[in-house]
């Protein structure tokens, strides 16, 4: 409340320090609260810097993103990475994303990395981030028994899903990996092409 009636009277520079202050991140000796950053990177959205500088705003959401990796924001930050064309950890935010449960099914983060490991890029950093799951992702995420019968109906989006994580099978484990062949036969059962699949198609 007292954010919004600072932004009310146009008192922008006090609003900023009190969520900097609620937020503590300005001391390194406080706990930094993801609410709080989560707010002060919502401000920087509405008001941005006068001289065109985002730099406040996605040094906000790196922190978030950092406290809470599987924040739905993390996607944002992604986006924003990926199109300064630099060297950051671009895939290392989608791996932390797909740690978590309920990013599991989702297909954005899933399209995401198909795409960058069929480009080629960030391979360190592919190799960093998959090191260190390489013993259990396979059973979490690529088991052949999480994968419908092919003579079932699927959803576009499902098989689509199905499409883009047998493309991340094939970098990551091997192209010749059960779950990537057993999409294979999916995808050539099914009657309507989705880009997932194509995708697959076209890396195998």
């Amino acid at each position: 409340m007292q954010v919004e009636l600072l932004e009310w009277c146009g008192d922008l520079d006090m609003a900023e320090d009190v969520l900097i202050r609620y937020a503590g991140h300005d001391h390194q000796d406080f706990a930094v609260w993801p609410n709080a950053m989560q707010l002060l990177y919502a401000f920087y959205e509405r008001h941005p810097q006068p001289d065109g500088s985002d730099h406040k705003r996605v040094a906000a959401l790196e922190r978030l993103c950092t406290l809470v990796p599987s924040h739905p924001l993390t996607l944002t930050l992604y986006r924003i990475w990926h199109d300064e064309g630099s060297d950051r950890d671009c895939v290392g935010l989608l791996f932390q994303l797909l740690d978590y449960a309920t990013w599991r099914d989702d297909i954005r983060p899933w399209r995401m990395l198909a795409r960058d490991l069929a480009n080629a890029k960030s391979a360190t950093h592919v190799e960093a981030a998959w090191s260190i799951r390489r013993d259990w992702w396979p059973a979490y995420h690529f088991t052949t028994a999480s994968l419908p019968p092919e003579s079932s109906t699927q959803s576009e989006q499902t098989v689509s899903l199905i499409g883009y994580k047998a493309t991340v099978a094939h970098f990551l484990l091997s192209p010749t990996n059960p779950y990537t062949q057993m999409a294979l036969a999916l995808a050539d059962h099914t009657i309507v092409k989705t880009k997932g699949m194509s995708q697959l198609k076209k890396v195998v």
